[in-house]
C-alpha cells in the first residue's frame, strides 16, 4: 500500500461524469421509450444485420468493461451495499411521497436509474477510498 501523494481529484465532478457515461451505455443497451438497441434488434426490418452485431459487440464490451471494473472495486458486498442503500432511498422517498409512483413505464426508469447508479459508485469507490485513506486499490482479479 501507497500513500496517495497525485494531484487533487475532484470527486463530485468525476462521479457525474461516470455517471452520464454509465446512463449513456445504459439506456443505448435498453430503455422503455423504444429507441434503443434492445429495440433496434427485434425490428426486423431496421438495418443491416452486420451493423447490429457490430454495435452490439461495443455495447457488450462497454457493459462486461463497467461491471468488471466496478466488482474489483467494490466487490459483490459492496454492490449488495450499494444497491440496499440506493434501493432503501428510492422506496422510502415513494413512502414519503417525495416521489410518486405513476405506473410501470417509471418503475422502468427507476430500476435503470438504480443500475446506472450502482454501476457509477463502484467505479468512484476507489477514488473515495483514495481520497480518504490516501491508499491507492491494488489490482487483483475480481470475485
Amino acid at each position: 500500500m501507497s500513500i496517495y501523494t497525485g494531484p487533487h481529484i475532484n470527486l463530485i465532478s468525476g462521479f457525474a461524469i461516470r455517471w452520464l457515461w454509465c446512463a449513456l451505455l445504459v439506456f443505448a443497451t435498453f430503455n422503455p421509450t423504444g429507441y434503443s438497441y434492445y429495440h433496434w434488434v427485434m425490428e426486423p426490418n431496421a438495418g443491416a444485420a452486420s451493423l447490429k452485431v457490430l454495435v452490439g459487440v461495443i455495447l457488450l464490451t462497454g457493459d462486461i468493461a463497467l461491471l468488471r471494473m466496478m466488482m474489483v472495486s467494490v466487490g459483490y458486498q459492496g454492490t449488495g451495499a450499494i444497491f440496499s442503500v440506493i434501493a432503501v432511498v428510492l422506496f422510502s422517498a415513494v413512502e414519503l411521497g417525495i416521489i410518486e409512483r405513476t405506473g410501470v413505464l417509471w418503475n422502468a426508469y427507476w430500476l435503470l436509474f438504480i443500475l446506472v447508479t450502482v454501476l457509477a459508485v463502484g467505479l468512484n469507490w476507489s477514488h473515495v477510498q483514495l481520497r480518504i485513506t490516501g491508499e491507492r486499490d491494488v489490482l487483483h482479479f475480481p470475485p
